[in-house]
């Protein structure tokens, strides 16, 4: 029944058995069609314990350690001890002019990512093609904000370094499951 409080305003209504057999019935649905929340990923059990090979310094290796972690995924600190290891063979950032205003000012930029990977299995047996994968974003530069468009500039780097994490891992999924 509805009731007015004129102090409060109108009684909050509850949710019947209705509502939340529906909810369960949504959640179910997206499971059931391979919906997964952004950042999570399902990586085949023969990739753990892993290794991955990398330069130093690389930020894409610190995202897919991260990411795989966050799968599940064994981590070795070396390649011995890992039945898996994912080499990055290389990774390259280009910036390439996209349009220019008529002082020739550069108004845009196409930011271009590339990575080429594979995966050794411990006895050095190819268990993922060498793979290349490229990642475009194109960048808008106006003429004002120049250190906002610094920091926009290394959003959008770390948001293909994300990408570029599941694009891997998807393919490494798609290799793996029919091995």
């Amino acid at each position: 029944m509805f009731r007015w409080n004129h102090a409060q305003g109108p009684a909050p209504r509850r949710a019947g058995p209705t509502m939340g057999l529906l909810l369960a019935g949504v959640v179910l649905m997206l499971q059931g069609c391979g919906f997964h929340l952004r950042g999570t990923y399902q990586v085949p059990p023969n990739l753990t314990p892993a290794y991955v090979e990398a330069p130093e310094a690389s930020l894409l290796a610190q995202e897919l350690n991260q990411a795989l972690r966050d799968a599940g995924v064994e981590l070795t600190a070396g390649p011995s001890g890992a039945k898996a290891r994912i080499r990055i063979l290389g990774e390259k950032y280009n910036t390439r002019v996209l349009s220019v205003d008529g002082q020739g000012k550069v108004v845009e930029y196409e930011l271009r990512y590339r990575l080429d990977f594979d995966v050794l299995d411990s006895a050095g047996k190819e268990l993922v093609p060498r793979q290349q994968i490229d990642v475009v974003q194109s960048l808008v530069n106006p003429d004002i904000e120049v250190l906002g468009k610094q920091q926009e500039e290394e959003l959008l780097r770390q948001d293909m370094r994300q990408d570029m994490v599941g694009r891997m891992l998807q393919r490494m999924r798609a290799h793996l499951r029919n091995a």
